[in-house]
């Protein structure tokens, strides 16, 4: 019997973890977001100039950064005052066929990211 409930729970979880993950994804300034960092050539970026590059005002953009940092999307390193975000690698790992995917639709090209090699 235990075995049984043991199954339950995992399922109940992944359950749980997908539809966290639909809730991210539905999202379209969460999706602009994760869109850039996940193809981005720099791996690293401050928020200031995630504001720029996407045309997210700084309160916007600092209450998703703040949710996807929450949520186990981006991890950040800090050098002085400023913070350098990037795609958890978990995550990454975890959802990055999905991810593939959903960035292939004409709509979010816009969003994947132009900095330079």
């Amino acid at each position: 019997m235990k075995k049984k409930s043991y199954f339950f729970i995992i399922i109940i979880i992944l359950i749980m973890k997908t539809i966290n993950f639909l809730k991210i994804i539905s999202n379209k300034n969460k999706i602009k977001i994760i869109a850039h960092f996940y193809k981005c050539f720099c791996k690293k970026f401050c928020v200031q100039k995630l504001e720029k590059k996407l045309n997210i005002s700084q309160s916007l953009n600092s209450k998703v950064i703040t949710s996807l940092y929450n949520e186990k999307i981006l991890s950040y390193e800090k050098n002085g005052r400023k913070k350098y975000y990037f795609i958890n690698k978990e995550f990454k790992k975890q959802w990055g066929n999905i991810i593939e995917l959903i960035l292939s639709k004409k709509d979010l090209k816009d969003y994947k990211c132009q900095c330079k090699k």
